[in-house]
């Protein structure tokens, strides 16, 4: 990772989660992933976020 101005890197980054990691119980207590726009936000601490975006599940 490259230091730049704030200690934030401007390059892109990836990763991969699958539905182990996006699964959530039910009304039904059952086990399931709902599609949906959901934020993702990068930061030090919840006052602090210093990196947002959004991902789409299908």
């Amino acid at each position: 990772m490259n230091e730049q101005a704030g200690g934030i890197d401007a390059g892109a980054y990836g990763f991969t989660l699958g539905g182990d990691q996006l699964r959530m119980l039910d009304a039904s207590l059952h086990w399931t992933v709902e599609p949906g726009v959901f934020d993702v936000m990068i930061g030090a601490s919840s006052a602090d976020i210093r990196l947002a975006g959004v991902f789409h599940v299908a």
